[in-house]
C-alpha cells in the first residue's frame, strides 16, 4: 500500500488494532515513519499512531459524517 500519497489530506481508514478489533477512523495523515504511520484524529481531536500491517483500507475522506463512523 502506497501510503506517502496520502500524506496531509483528510482520509477514512479502516484498521485493525494489535488486538483484533476492527475501526473506522477520519484522520489527516501527517507521516510514515518506518512501519507506523502519524495521524490526527478528526472526530477525537486528537493525535494518534498506525501500524502501517493494520491499515486495511484508506479512501479519501470527502463527506463523511459521524454517523458513519460510529
Amino acid at each position: 500500500m502506497n501510503i506517502g500519497k496520502w500524506i496531509g489530506r483528510n482520509v477514512e481508514l479502516i484498521y485493525t488494532d494489535a488486538s483484533g478489533r476492527f475501526t473506522r477512523r477520519l484522520v489527516r495523515l501527517l507521516h510514515v515513519n518506518g512501519d507506523v504511520v502519524a495521524a490526527y484524529d478528526l472526530l477525537k481531536r486528537q493525535p494518534r499512531t498506525f501500524r502501517l500491517e493494520g491499515i486495511l483500507a484508506i479512501q479519501p475522506a470527502g463527506r463523511v459524517g459521524r454517523e458513519r463512523l460510529g
